[in-house]
């Protein structure tokens, strides 16, 4: 069984790898993320809807005072805050928030939910039934993005897209904020460019993201799982709508902790488990489907990646100190599992993952990222404690959601 798994992380390891390579050879970020090309024509409504739960006054104002130093015109632009009926701390913030709205001529309201169920796209959808609005944006708290955003987003999708989405870094002056964000630099810099130049697809964030209100209402809403943002790529690709990525960025305050963390990544590999379920039964091209499991077999790498790493070094130190003990079966004792299936093993966890961490600092060498060298050396160490996550995914409680702390 251990051969078995070290050759199914092998092959699963190598493809991600070629992925990556592939991504960083062609220099995809740099063609895949595109701005609007023509004039503006401001026409389209947008109503930008900022669901929160449980929220402080800053976190909620850190996303307002992004919102209304946006240029797009104010006359087509409203903000709508979403809140659960139980959430006490949120209303109350909420006077200064529409007052500091007010005063900046931004038109807004308030949304509350049913109530029936606490997840995010659940609140969005009860905010759906009441908002008239030809393009529905999505922020969450705590989020920094440029000026421009709404409007290069509301100008793609007057050039016919159906679907933006944008770069996503999380960021916190910590450890683990720096972990966090040289993962969301590969995830948004190499290997989602990549998705979408393979499939015209890609999993879509929860944040700085912008669609049609007729492409969200033919797909039946968001949908009502963990994960309603990886999710609703699945549904938008097989109405083959057209997706598209802005050049731009969000910025998102990352959790306060490792327990914050650990929620957070239990929640997204749970939903991500729910969109290889769903993928199977999706009606899409074998292309399209091909790119979105490269993009949602993330929990199984990681966790498979602790397994044969840890079997691995258990292989040597046995074979240092104790030659006799076999980890084979006897059918197994062939020359492809003796020799050249740890030959390769060898070179994925060595050479490969160095050079990977040789490309990661070079890429950020010079940038604003480049504070975070040091991580960059211990980064290994972060991907084995994604590893134990993944591991744990299946023991978490399934009906919990979650919600991720940032303050």
């Amino acid at each position: 069984m251990i051969d078995v798994d070290l050759f199914f992380f092998n092959f699963l390891f190598t493809i991600n790898v070629s992925i990556c390579l592939l991504s960083l050879y062609l220099g995809l970020e740099k063609k895949i993320y595109v701005k609007p090309s023509g004039e503006l024509n401001p026409s389209l409504q947008v109503s930008v809807l900022v669901p929160l739960y449980k929220e402080k006054y800053e976190s909620i104002m850190t996303t307002v005072k992004n919102l209304v130093v946006q240029t797009y015109p104010k006359k087509l632009f409203e903000v709508v805050i979403i809140v659960e009926p139980d959430d006490v701390r949120t209303k109350e913030a909420l006077p200064k928030v529409f007052k500091f709205l007010k005063k900046h001529q931004i038109r807004s309201r308030v949304v509350e939910s049913d109530g029936k169920v606490k997840l995010k796209a659940h609140a969005i959808n009860c905010a759906l039934k009441v908002v008239d609005a030809d393009i529905i944006g999505v922020y969450d708290a705590d989020d920094l993005f440029p000026k421009e955003q709404v409007e290069e987003a509301a100008r793609l999708i007057e050039e016919g897209y159906d679907a933006v989405g944008t770069r996503v870094y999380r960021y916190r002056n910590t450890v683990l904020g720096s972990f966090l964000q040289l993962d969301t630099f590969i995830w948004y810099n190499v290997f989602i460019p990549a998705f979408q130049a393979m499939g015209r697809s890609f999993p879509f964030s929860g944040e700085g993201f912008f669609t049609r209100k007729t492409a969200i209402e033919d797909v039946g809403g968001f949908p009502e799982v963990l994960t309603e943002d990886a999710y609703l790529s699945i549904l938008m690709a097989e109405k083959r709508f057209k997706f598209v990525l802005l050049d731009s960025e969000v910025e998102e305050l990352a959790p306060k902790g490792w327990r914050s963390n650990i929620k957070q990544r239990l929640r997204w590999y749970r939903g991500f488990f729910q969109c290889l379920s769903r993928l199977l039964k999706a009606h899409m091209p074998i292309k399209t489907r091909l790119t979105l499991l490269f993009a949602y077999w993330a929990p199984i790498i990681c966790g498979a990646s602790l397994i044969t790493t840890s079997f691995f070094l258990l292989y040597w130190v046995t074979w240092g100190f104790a030659p006799n003990i076999s980890f084979v079966a006897p059918w197994m004792r062939t020359v492809i599992y003796t020799r050249y299936l740890y030959y390769w093993s060898a070179i994925l966890g060595y050479i490969i993952t160095a050079s990977l961490i040789y490309i990661i600092a070079y890429l950020i060498a010079g940038k604003r990222f480049e504070r975070l060298a040091p991580c960059v050396i211990i980064l290994p160490l972060y991907w084995l404690y994604l590893g134990i996550v993944a591991l744990a995914t299946p023991f978490a409680p399934s009906k919990k959601w979650f919600k991720t702390e940032r303050r």
